[in-house]
């Protein structure tokens, strides 16, 4: 898409995922699998986050970030522009459409699907947390997250 329309995929996997048609990047299919498990479960769209570091000094405060294919319900404060990460190796002018904002503070559901391939298992983790109103200095949709005893699940 990128190369030949000039655009990033983000905004239209934004839209499918407000339509409750779970869409992730990057072949992530256990990705997918979670997404669609939340919205059969909720019937609210469902969004695809990468878990990055901890927040500051709360060990319970942790990042969610993605370069930008959020559903639009996630944050008030959306806008759409270019998609700083493919950028650096697609350029600027292809890469229109990654979406940048703040997650509105709310309760949230999380889940992630992983495959264990070398024991032949699936894994899932499965939980509750909160979208705090702490911001965050960067691109792509974020949020800081809070979730009871995160340490216990890194353990």
């Amino acid at each position: 898409m990128q190369e030949n329309y000039g655009i990033n995929a983000c905004a239209v996997m934004s839209l499918m995922s407000q339509n409750l048609l779970p869409a992730a990047c990057e072949a992530d299919l256990t990705g997918v699998v979670g997404m669609y498990a939340l919205q059969l479960a909720s019937g609210q769209p469902s969004g695809l986050v990468d878990w990055n570091n901890n927040f500051g000094d709360d060990p319970n405060k942790c990042v969610f970030f993605h370069c930008g294919n959020w559903a639009r319900e996630f944050a008030s404060d959306l806008t759409i522009g270019i998609a700083e990460i493919q950028a650096t190796t697609l350029g600027r002018e292809h890469t229109y459409g990654g979406l940048e904002g703040h997650a509105s503070p709310r309760p949230i559901t999380y889940a992630r699907v992983t495959t264990d391939d070398r024991n032949h298992r699936i894994r899932a983790i499965v939980g509750e947390g909160r979208f705090t109103e702490d911001r965050l200095d960067t691109f792509g949709t974020t949020g800081v997250v809070e979730i009871p005893r995160l340490q216990d699940l890194l353990a």
